[in-house]
């Protein structure tokens, strides 16, 4: 046990690094999966003194890091054979709770920890943990920009990043942590019996996804509602004023900020003021806060309005003044690959929303654009969600959308579904690369023209950031040489 001098008090850095010992100096750990999260937890793990080994089953550039560290990286299948001689099993985040190897583990009483919870001995800082289907990344982004602003040391990590693990150990006392956690995160928590206490928790809304990981949408929404689990009275869950979110708040111990469009009723709110012009304002029972019109936003649409609200109550709740609030939501620049704007070429205003990976994302990228006639590229992996959002925008009773260029898995589905609803203008080709240069064909000076696949990108590409920035490239080439035959 490491001992402290005679009066001495250790710091929560160092009361971490000797938890972080206690339990694995000198233990065999297995890290299943090799990628980001993979990685920092194999390299956190060897810091501690575990003898660790990695399992993935193909070669990273990354891995040379590990051999550096001493980690000893096994490539290949990842059966039930790879837990030989494991004491303590930690799975990133992208393999799905029944893998072969994960299921052997727990069958044969082997403990198998998260990737975050691994991490949070080390992260003793205050904080904010934002989850939800769409907006998580922006709104962790914009809470760490306002934080910033405000003076603090701020941090965005997990999901959006850097993982937790990659972070853990590194930071400074007065760091404020903004951490982003998906629901495969949260699940694997949930599972391992771990908490992750934030003073700030959020949850941006909730949509029937990743139904094929999580088997179910209750088992979805059972993973979302972990984020709430280890807060207690002085905490605070920030949540959309949704019937599907509120249900997520049952026993919650803390207090609630509601956030919505029009004023929820609730005494803590984050909302929009129509007194007059339009404006955002956070009340806190009867003191109003107004914050910053919502023409004056950097980003636009109804959704990036809402998602200004939860990053404006979340930095408010762990410290920003009020001025700092209204600076960092004017002065935000977006999210690459959230309706990032690429620029204008040949009078066509072209958008990257790689991120949209799911429909519902995809269509409220097409209402932020709507009164614009939009050339939609879209498609990716197929993993059977509903296209009913995007039904609207294909029939032509909302926004503007003039043509939509479907590619990869999903196209074929979502050319069928803009048809039957009768959009006149349906292109189906098999990749990113012929859909931009089919789209070259078909746009004309006013246009957007706007990548939101409303699907993951892993059919094609590794991540959504390698799709966008392709996205980009392919663009500048394709306006760079003359349009037609």
């Amino acid at each position: 046990m490491t001992r402290f001098p005679v009066g001495s008090i250790a710091s929560p850095h160092e009361r971490g690094w000797s938890a972080l010992r206690r339990r694995y100096a000198g233990r065999r750990v297995l890290v299943l999966g090799g990628g980001r999260s993979g990685v920092a937890a194999a390299l956190l793990l060897a810091r501690a003194g575990a003898r660790v080994a990695l399992s993935d089953v193909r070669e990273r550039p990354e891995f040379a890091e590990l051999e550096r560290a001493k980690v000893s990286v096994r490539i290949g299948p990842q059966g039930p054979e790879v837990l030989e001689g494991a004491e303590v099993v930690v799975k990133s985040p992208g393999l799905p709770p029944e893998h072969p190897a994960v299921r052997a583990a727990r069958e044969r009483g082997i403990p198998v920890v998260s990737e975050v919870g691994l991490s949070l001995p080390l992260l003793p800082h205050p904080r904010v943990a934002v989850t939800g289907s769409n907006g998580k990344t922006t709104v962790v982004l914009w809470t760490r920009h306002i934080l910033a602003l405000a003076g603090w040391e701020a941090v965005a990590a997990g999901n959006v990043g850097v993982p937790l693990s990659g972070v853990a150990g590194e930071l400074s006392p007065r760091a404020r942590l903004v951490a982003e956690l998906s629901s495969f995160q949260l699940e694997d928590m949930r599972l391992a019996n771990e908490a992750f206490r934030a003073e700030v928790a959020v949850l941006t809304n909730l949509y029937p996804h990743h139904v094929d990981y999580h088997g179910s949408l209750a088992a979805y929404a059972q993973a979302k509602a972990h984020l709430f689990a280890a807060q207690g009275p002085g905490d605070v869950a920030v949540v959309r004023d949704a019937p599907e979110t509120l249900a997520l708040l049952e026993g919650h111990r803390g207090r609630r900020l509601l956030v919505g469009l029009r004023r929820p009723d609730a005494p803590w709110a984050a909302f929009v003021r129509e007194d007059g012009e339009p404006r955002l304002a956070l009340a806190f029972g009867a003191a109003v806060f107004p914050l910053l019109p919502v023409r004056a936003l950097p980003l636009p649409g109804r959704h990036n309005a809402e998602n200004a609200l939860f990053a404006a109550a979340a930095a408010h709740l762990l410290g920003a003044s009020v001025d700092a609030l209204v600076e960092g939501l004017r002065t935000f620049s977006g999210v690459p690959h959230r309706l990032e704007y690429v620029g204008e070429f040949s009078g066509v205003h072209v958008y990257n929303d790689s991120k949209a990976t799911n429909p519902e994302a995809a269509a409220t990228a097409l209402a932020a654009l709507s009164g614009r006639p939009t050339v939609l590229l879209a498609g990716g992996l197929e993993r059977g969600e509903s296209l009913s959002p995007l039904a609207p925008y294909f029939a032509g009773r909302e926004g503007d959308l003039r043509a939509l260029i479907a590619y990869g898995e999903m196209g074929p589905r979502l050319a069928q579904a803009a048809r039957e609803a009768g959009l006149g203008s349906v292109h189906l080709v098999l990749t990113l690369a012929e859909a931009v240069g089919r789209a070259r064909e078909l746009v004309r000076p006013g246009d957007v023209l706007l990548l939101s696949p409303a699907a993951a990108s892993w059919d094609q590409y590794p991540d959504f950031e390698a799709r966008g920035e392709e996205f980009r490239r392919l663009v500048r080439e394709a306006f760079a040489a003359p349009s037609g035959p």
